[in-house]
């Protein structure tokens, strides 16, 4: 069964922050997880964590597949202060 995985900001931004998610994702029979790899944009800027969300969709009907279609990816901040 195929979905349509995109991602939405929130604190982090597809421009700067990580890239933009448009893509598909196909589940086997019986398969209740898949891995998609998201490209983080590394910076120096201490900005705190920051997050984005991933949504699944039906590429069909454009709805929520299942009641877990979407998941908050937080960013850790990694850069000094100093």
């Amino acid at each position: 069964m195929p979905g349509d995985l995109t991602g939405g900001d929130l604190t982090a931004s597809s421009v700067t922050d990580f890239t933009a998610i448009d893509t598909q994702v196909d589940f086997d029979m019986g398969d209740f997880e898949e891995t998609v790899t998201v490209m983080i944009t590394h910076d120096v800027l201490v900005e705190g964590d920051e997050q984005f969300d991933v949504y699944l969709y039906d590429p069909d009907t454009g709805e929520a597949l299942g009641d877990m279609y979407r998941a908050t990816v937080t960013i850790y901040d990694d850069d000094d202060s100093c």
